[in-house]
């Protein structure tokens, strides 16, 4: 009988283990996905509070002189950075006033994989927005 018994009590204490392993895998996946999230959030609201500091500041930019906006927009570069945006403000001959060209990683294997992503999802490319200081000319002028 203690033959018979043995066969049938493997795959029992074989499955509890594997349930139990089952569990624990559940729960530290879960652990660390809620984790994550908070994380992501944290972040979210940091770069939509970063985004909205930025959006005052240019808001403000008609009121401030040229050499006081430089100044305001070259100090937001140390604050946190904008997420899926850059600000780069040129004066009419196109030379960089603030912000940063786009810089190489310098590893290959980064720029090769970021040249791919591109040509497999060419939409993502650099649309910048311009717009012009007409309104703070006239005003200056009068």
């Amino acid at each position: 009988m203690n033959a018979a018994r043995v066969p049938l009590d493997l795959p029992r204490r074989v499955m509890r283990r594997a349930l139990a392993v089952a569990a624990v895998t559940l729960v530290a996946a879960l652990g660390l996905g809620l984790a994550r999230t908070d994380a992501d959030i944290d972040g979210e609201v940091r770069a939509a509070m970063s985004l909205a500091a930025v959006m005052s500041r240019l808001a403000q930019a008609g009121e401030l002189s040229d050499a006081q906006l430089i100044a305001v927009l070259s100090a937001r570069e140390h604050e946190v950075p904008l997420r899926h945006l850059s600000l780069a403000l040129r004066d009419g001959a196109g030379r960089l006033l603030v912000g940063r060209l786009q810089e190489p990683s310098g590893s290959r294997v980064v720029e090769w994989m970021t040249g791919l992503h591109r040509r497999w999802r060419p939409g993502s490319t650099i649309e910048p927005v311009t717009g012009s200081c007409r309104a703070r000319a006239r005003r200056r002028g009068r």
